[in-house]
């Protein structure tokens, strides 16, 4: 059982500003954190926060609007309704194989 559980939204690529979040509240391997979708788009760091959540086993993120418009966007190739975002599938696009496959080969 978890010693606390978190529920938090719209983190938008500001990992700085998560990281300080989460040492405030002690966040510790024995909580649990649900993520309610927006982990990217806006700020600067979007795949550094996707790669951090990706390697915890007690956090859970749901999709929000901007993971499905980055969704449709990579996958159906369809154009991008943020420049942020394209600036997202580009980087998705280099780092490919340690994001999405999860090797570290680039």
């Amino acid at each position: 059982m978890a010693r606390f559980t978190y529920v938090i939204s719209d983190i938008h690529g500001q990992i700085d500003a998560f990281m300080s979040m989460l040492t405030q509240i002690d966040f510790t391997e024995n909580d649990e954190m649900y993520i309610l979708g927006d982990v990217i788009d806006r700020g600067p760091k979007s795949i550094e926060c996707i790669k951090w959540i990706m390697a915890r086993d007690n956090i859970l993120t749901l999709l929000g609007n901007h993971e499905l418009i980055l969704y449709d966007g990579y996958i159906n190739n369809a154009p991008a309704f943020y420049h942020s975002l394209t600036e997202i599938r580009e980087t998705v696009d280099e780092y490919r194989y340690n994001v999405i496959d999860g090797s570290d080969d680039k």
